[in-house]
């Protein structure tokens, strides 16, 4: 037993040393069948088919699938009689095949995708290209096939362009030859082994008689016709026996109704024999004076006496006539439709090409900084029209953006300079001061830090309204709104007192829940505030009440200042605008108010009357818990 284990083992390290050497390894023998009497093996990248017979189809795969991309030659037998059905598909490695002298067909699929294949030799017992069989062999050139001509099944050599060397010795027929080339659309040609043109005289004319073939659908029989029966032409005798009625001559009938004519009785005539012939002739002429005529002649299926057949002669002038009205009604019809085709797409153009033209024009302008063009007003109030209008409101809204910008900066200059100028001049006031006691020396300082003061909270706002413009994370949380309102008075209540206002404000005794962050809501306070300190007159007074409903609370502020004008009220939310009355500033505060409590899910609206003074009301909603995430970050 131990003997047997170790001869196991020194076997496997056999085979496992010669593979990893690279040593080729041949399997045959048992298992490796491919046909009731075809076996297989590999040697190297060369494979064998011995044995003989036909081989297996493989819809899923042949049993040396493994190797597909490594074997380059296949060697059939003298005896393998065919090639199973995609028994070689997509072996992108393939570059020749030896079909031994005994094959006759090659199944579907057989090669398909096979594009090292360039040449291809067929045995002279070769009868079938089987569906698909080498499709797709882009690199195949020529096939050269030594025995007649071959069945060809759908698409066998689809996507291939080569060409089909047929034996000199045993020429093709010319006629399968023409339908081969039609049914490959000129794809494939051929060619005898010598060199011959197939069309020469010298070729085969008639096609096989048991073998058939079809590339894409089976060859159009022609329909068998029957041959033409010849109408027999009777000539009236000179006379007539007078048992017979004298039959006038012949003219042409009206042309109004058609005529029918018995043929003329013969002199002796004899009894009707046919019993049930059905030729017949048709001709039209026209008549010397030079109507339209059609004649039918038809023998009588039947025996009746001396009539052997009868002749129906009758104008075609109505039907001339009826043919050229419904020619003129065509021509009319279409040179209709050709005008409104013309009509429309001159309409086309006129209604849509232009003014997109016109559109694209005006939006290049814009976009490069001509913010002064403007569109025409579109005649008619459809797609272009709106289209247009927005495009103006968008130059508008535009223009008024820049003048803004234009002011802020103009105003924002004008305030950052006037502390700056008095901060220089009180720097230099002090520079020739020695005594620290000094008055002149305190009020310096003062002012110093007062103006410095301004410069900060000035440059605050604009780096808050900055912040807001590009977002920023709110952190909020539940807050009491009275207290928050509360504290941002106390804040303020110094400011107002030494500005010689008076501010009444009574404090709620209940908490007033919202989900908001403090720092932002007291800032939203302050600048309210501010606005009605620096707009109140002397002895002023500022009103702050706090209200609330089932689901929103309220903060109002009041002033007794100088107010805003109607048309300046639906602006001054708006970045950067300045009121006609405005005092110093740099007009972004009432933005950033208006922005904060938006992020907050809140409103703020302003109420104003001139002369009397402006009222803003903050409103935000009541906090009810699992309402977290009614506000995102900004």
């Amino acid at each position: 037993m131990k003997k047997t284990v170790l001869l196991l083992l020194c076997v496997l390290l056999l085979i496992g040393s010669a593979a990893a050497e690279g040593y080729n390894i041949t399997w045959e023998g048992q298992g490796a069948t491919c046909g009731d009497n075809l076996g297989w093996s590999l040697d190297g990248s060369t494979l064998y088919i011995t044995g003989s017979g036909d081989m297996y189809d493989f819809p899923s795969g042949a049993p040396w699938m493994s190797c597909q991309n490594s074997i380059t030659q296949v060697i059939l037998s003298d005896d393998v009689t065919s090639v199973g059905a995609y028994a070689f598909q997509n072996y992108s490695a393939l570059v020749s095949v030896s079909f031994g002298n005994s094959l006759v067909s090659i199944g579907k699929d057989a090669f398909s995708g096979c594009n090292g294949l360039t040449s291809v030799t067929l045995p002279a017992t070769f009868k079938k290209f089987g569906e698909n069989c080498f499709r797709s062999c882009k690199n195949l050139t020529q096939i050269n096939c030594s025995g007649g001509f071959p069945r060809f099944d759908e698409n066998c050599l689809w996507d291939t362009g080569c060409t089909i060397v047929y034996s000199a010795a045993n020429p093709w027929p010319v006629s399968l030859i023409e339908q081969l080339e039609t049914a490959f659309h000129n794809r494939i040609e051929f060619r005898s082994s010598d060199g011959t043109d197939p069309y020469t005289p010298t070729q085969a004319t008639e096609a096989p008689t048991q073998e058939t073939f079809w590339v894409t659908e089976p060859p159009t029989v022609p329909p068998v016709t029957e041959p033409p029966v010849t109408v027999p032409v009777y000539t009236e005798p000179a006379t007539l026996p007078t048992a017979a009625p004298t039959v006038p001559a012949q003219t042409a009938p009206p042309a109004t109704q058609p005529t029918i004519v018995l043929a003329t009785e013969v002199a002796n005539p004899q009894p009707y024999q046919g019993g049930g012939s059905t030729g017949s002739g048709m001709v039209t002429f026209r008549t010397a004076d030079g109507e339209h005529v059609m004649a039918v002649t038809s023998l009588v299926p039947y025996a009746a006496g001396n009539v052997t057949a009868m002749r129906l002669v009758t104008s075609l002038t109505l039907v001339d006539r009826q043919w050229y009205s419904t020619l003129m009604i065509s021509f009319g019809v279409a040179a209709v439709v050709l005008g409104f085709a013309v009509f429309s797409g001159l309409f086309f153009i006129r209604t849509i090409v232009r003014p997109l033209g016109q559109v694209e024009a005006t939006a290049n302008r814009i976009a490069h900084g001509d913010l002064t063009t403007r569109l025409p007003d579109a005649p008619y109030d459809d797609e272009i029209g709106r289209l247009c209008k927005a495009i103006n409101q968008m130059a508008e809204d535009l223009t008024k953006t820049e003048r803004m910008k234009n002011e802020f900066i103009s105003s924002v200059s004008h305030e950052l300079r006037t502390p700056l100028t008095s901060i220089k001049g009180w720097v230099e006031t002090i520079a020739n001061i020695r005594d620290p006691d000094d008055e002149n020396y305190r009020k310096g300082i003062t002012i110093i830090r007062s103006e410095t003061d301004r410069l900060y909270d000035m440059v605050e706002e604009l780096l808050d309204f900055s912040r807001l413009q590009n977002g920023i994370k709110l952190n909020c949380e539940v807050l009491d709104f009275v207290a928050e309102a509360t504290d941002a008075a106390l804040f303020v209540e110094a400011r107002i007192r030494q500005e010689g206002l008076h501010l009444v404000y009574d404090e709620p005794p209940e908490p007033y829940p919202v989900w908001a962050d403090p720092a932002r809501l007291r800032q939203v306070f302050v600048n309210v505030f501010d606005n009605a300190i620096k707009y109140s007159p002397p002895e002023g007074t500022i009103f702050f009440t706090l209200t609330r409903t089932a689901t929103t609370v309220t903060a109002s502020i009041r002033d007794q200042g100088r107010g805003i004008a109607p048309d300046d009220l639906q602006n001054v939310k708006m970045k950067f605008f300045k009121a006609k009355n405005a005092v110093r500033g740099s007009g972004i505060g009432l933005a950033v108010v208006d922005e904060i409590t938006k992020a907050l899910g809140g409103t703020a609206d302003i109420t104003s009357t001139l002369g009397q003074g402006t009222t803003v009301t903050i409103t935000l909603p009541i906090y009810h818990a699992g309402q977290e995430h009614l506000h995102e970050p900004l």
